[in-house]
């Protein structure tokens, strides 16, 4: 599978954030990680290629933090999982969700 990258988030609730991350895209590059693991809280884990990362970046001016490390900010809007950034269009980033199958309950009738 290659080398992964792993990040966690707490839910924040916030309007224009559900979860943000620190993502440092140079040890992405330099140490050839394949996927970023960002573990959302208990919910589940977004299991995102670094070329989908990479490919944000070039076309969007993603804000800088401390140390190099980039934005990575996640909403959820319904059923949907939507990467937001200031001054950026959002993308939807659904399919790389993994839901923690604690969290379903089966309804039988």
């Amino acid at each position: 599978m290659g080398n992964l990258y792993f990040r966690g988030s707490k839910d924040f609730g916030y309007k224009h954030k559900t979860w943000w991350y620190s993502i440092d895209p140079e040890v992405i590059k330099s140490e050839r990680i394949a996927y970023i693991v960002l573990a959302a809280d208990t919910k589940g884990i977004f299991l995102i290629p670094s070329s989908i990362f990479f490919a944000y970046r070039h076309r969007h001016p993603v804000g800088a933090v401390k140390g190099g490390r980039e934005d990575f900010t996640i909403l959820r809007n319904d059923n949907r999982y939507i990467r937001h950034e200031a001054k950026c269009e959002d993308e939807d980033i659904t399919r790389y969700f993994i839901p923690n199958p604690e969290n379903h309950v089966n309804v039988v009738k």
